[in-house]
């Protein structure tokens, strides 16, 4: 596939904020195709290589580029990097294959966290099982994407005990005037304290979404209010510092807000396919 051999694909960046101290904690880095694309969205090509029986290719180069730009930028933090299951099982899978990349733009397994959908973990979890326990033998960290977006399974996500959570939007989308999902963050803030793992929601897209996700307690958030992505990656939009500034206030923290990444960007960035 030329996309794979020429690169035909580029990487952008959309900010994970610390809520409510406004600081960037990282970004996620989003696949982008060019103009004129036989694809419509990057989720389409990778649907498209995975029937091809060309998932892993595409998957490798796409990962080695999200490192190559960790390196580019010295960031010394984490990269989150999507990963379907499957690629485990393909004969043309090549254990160390990661590390490899990791330690040629001086980075550390510590460094990396694989991110798996929710629905990917529950439709074949022998195979998400058979993942994880590859990759964090090896010291990388877990996070489960896309939480809330159809079944959810409490106990799977108990039994896994992924580092991160990422809130569908689904969940996040008028959080702000419905309470039932006002109380269900609640109680999955709750059940990831217990599990030791860290909320991110997804999608936040209007000033009171944001406000309510602050006053819940929801660790981190991500979405188009806080700073659409883009490359070099971006700072925080300067109206969503604000807006960050009055809820910490309001919840009673002093700190100063802040409005760019530490050093040259992030503390944490996440490579998965947008729609």
């Amino acid at each position: 596939m030329q996309i794979i051999e020429a690169k035909q694909f580029r990487i952008v960046f959309q900010p994970v904020v610390k809520l409510p101290e406004g600081e960037i904690y990282g970004y996620e880095a989003l696949v982008r195709l060019p103009e004129g694309s036989c694809f419509a969205s990057p989720l389409q090509l990778f649907n498209f290589a995975a029937e091809a029986g060309l998932l892993y290719p595409l998957e490798r180069v796409t990962r080695e580029e999200a490192l190559r730009h960790l390196g580019l930028f010295s960031l010394k933090h984490k990269l989150f990097l999507n990963i379907n299951p499957q690629i485990i099982n393909d004969p043309r899978f090549i254990p160390g294959q990661t590390a490899r990349f990791v330690r040629q733009y001086n980075l550390t397994p510590e460094n990396i966290v694989f991110e798996i959908t929710e629905g990917m973990a529950i439709k074949d979890f022998p195979a998400f099982r058979k993942t994880l326990d590859h990759y964090r033998s090896q010291g990388y960290l877990i996070a489960i994407d896309d939480f809330g977006a159809g079944y959810s399974n409490l106990r799977t996500v108990a039994e896994l005990q992924p580092d991160f959570i990422k809130l569908d939007m689904s969940l996040v989308h008028g959080v702000h005037k419905k309470t039932a999902l006002q109380a269900l963050m609640e109680t999955l803030r709750t059940f990831a304290c217990k599990i030791h793992s860290q909320l991110i929601a997804e999608g936040i897209e209007n000033e009171a979404e944001l406000m309510k996700l602050v006053q819940l307690g929801i660790p981190f958030g991500q979405g188009y209010l806080l700073a659409q992505p883009a490359f070099p990656p971006p700072m925080l939009d300067r109206k969503a510092a604000e807006v960050l500034q009055h809820a910490g206030a309001a919840q009673g923290f002093g700190r100063k807000m802040h409005n760019k990444p530490h050093g040259a960007a992030a503390e944490r960035v996440s490579l998965f396919l947008e729609d």
